[in-house]
């Protein structure tokens, strides 16, 4: 039976998930079967066997250029902090080559993740500035109350492109003002509360 790309997504984040959970594991009786990851006295952080196993998963995740499937890849690769390990700049390639099919909540979804996805955060600031072509073009649609909220949460997340988008938030604001309720509105002055204290720091 084939790998479909969303079971191949759901086993990446199994394994992120249950090897992020044993990064301090309780000692093991002898002959007890290690992880996929082979962590064990005297073996190497990475074994053959796993980086051949989530090699095949990120190649059905990517082939699938489903940008929802790559997302949750690019979320998984975000936990996985082995030695050398390459696939988060394999799911970024793959994102920003179909980037114009990206829509608004992707571009969003997609900034939130690279936000913590290296440990350099000027790398993550960086990263997510790549998006700002995607952002001005499909924030000229945004219309309703949850869209702009949902695009103002990602500006704490911007560098250079944030005076931009900022921009573009404040016409949608005005031409669409008749869309915003009190939770948008305190939610939108929650993250402009946060830019000046980001300012002031």
């Amino acid at each position: 039976v084939a790998v479909t790309p969303p079971v191949a997504a759901h086993a990446l984040r199994k394994i992120t998930e249950l090897e992020a959970g044993a990064g301090h594991p309780a000692p093991q009786p002898e002959g007890v079967r290690e992880t996929i990851r082979g962590v064990g006295a005297g073996r190497r952080p990475d074994t053959f066997l796993r980086i051949a196993f989530v090699s095949m998963l990120v190649d059905i995740i990517c082939r699938s250029k489903n940008p929802d499937v790559i997302l949750d890849g690019l979320s998984s690769a975000m936990r996985d902090n082995s030695p050398g390990q390459t696939y988060k700049e394999r799911f970024l390639e793959e994102l920003f080559h179909s980037s114009a099919d990206l829509n608004m909540s992707q571009i969003c979804r997609a900034i939130h993740i690279v936000s913590e996805l290296f440990e350099d955060k000027k790398q993550n600031v960086a990263t997510a500035d790549k998006f700002w072509v995607g952002l001005m073009d499909k924030g000229r649609h945004v219309k309703t109350g949850e869209q702009i909220v949902e695009v103002f949460s990602i500006l704490p997340l911007l560098g250079k492109s944030r005076h931009m988008v900022l921009r573009l938030l404040e016409d949608r604001c005005m031409q669409n003002w008749k869309e915003l309720q009190t939770g948008h509105i305190l939610n939108i002055f929650r993250v402009l509360t946060e830019l000046k204290y980001d300012r002031v720091s």
